[in-house]
């Protein structure tokens, strides 16, 4: 549970700043593609994926798709997807998905919102091995439905955005405190902006501004544990994101369970 807790704090910390970052009054998250490689060590060992449309009722749907490569899967087997449908005038998510390997572990997901509780629907499984194929007798194999009574906790997702729309762009000290759901479980989203500088980003033509930023989930204690956002982390996720009305990420990394250190680069950004 904890390896795959892991995978989702890297992805999901790339959805979350890919457009939790762009802090704009009037969002406009339409018709977006940004795409991001894995590195290790230097090698690329994996891709994401992600992509936003328009669907009817003033709502947006971001698809993400994370996959291991080859060389990868028979050490740490990290695959999946994650989705959600946003509505941008409430701020909040109607619905959200996941469906996700990381190591050991597998979860799937669903979400669904209303106005008093959210409703949680999951599938986990635990295997022998964190490599792929998992040839080995399951450790665990549970499903689970139930509901949380406060409406104010959101998917990974849906924060994202929800920080994406903040009328004002942050300021260096800034800290966002949210009410999230990674693994169907209460957890507090830390975001703190810690500076301005300006790095090289080969995928945006040059040199950019950027925003530095680091997040992760605070225990019951208000202690950082780590990160989630596609994956699950040992260490709180860094990032860099552009100091624009885009608010692209362009870099982020943390420590993976058994893996080590890993680099998420932007390697393709589309605005249509």
């Amino acid at each position: 549970m904890k390896t795959l807790k892991n995978l989702q704090k890297i992805i999901m910390v790339t959805l979350v700043f890919a457009f939790s970052a762009s802090l704009q009054a009037k969002p406009d998250f339409k018709s977006e593609i940004i795409k991001f490689k894995v590195q290790l060590k230097g090698f690329t060992v994996g891709s994401i994926l992600m992509r936003t449309l328009i669907v009817p009722k003033n709502r947006y749907q971001i698809n993400a798709r994370v996959t291991s490569f080859k060389s990868m899967k028979k050490i740490y087997f990290v695959q999946g997807s994650f989705g959600a449908i946003w509505n941008y005038k409430t701020k909040k998510s109607y619905l959200a998905w996941e469906d996700i390997y990381q190591g050991t572990s597998y979860q799937r997901r669903s979400y669904r919102f209303d106005a008093k509780r959210t409703y949680v629907n999951k599938h986990e499984k635990t295997f022998s091995e964190s490599g792929y194929p998992h040839n080995g007798p399951l450790k665990k194999n549970k499903k689970k439905e139930y509901y949380i009574k406060d409406p104010a906790f959101q998917d990974l997702l849906g924060v994202f955005y929800q920080l994406r729309s903040q009328p004002k762009p942050p300021k260096k000290g800034d800290v966002f405190k949210l009410k999230v759901l990674p693994a169907g479980t209460k957890k507090i989203l830390y975001v703190k902006v810690i500076g301005r500088k300006t790095v090289k980003v080969p995928a945006l033509g040059g040199k950019r501004r950027v925003f530095h930023v680091r997040t992760g989930l605070l225990s019951a204690n208000q202690k950082m544990t780590g990160g989630n956002i596609f994956l699950v982390t040992q260490s709180p996720i860094d990032m860099y994101i552009t100091d624009d009305l885009e608010y692209i990420p362009v870099q982020m990394w943390t420590t993976v369970p058994i893996v080590g250190k890993v680099y998420i680069n932007l390697a393709e950004y589309i605005k249509k």
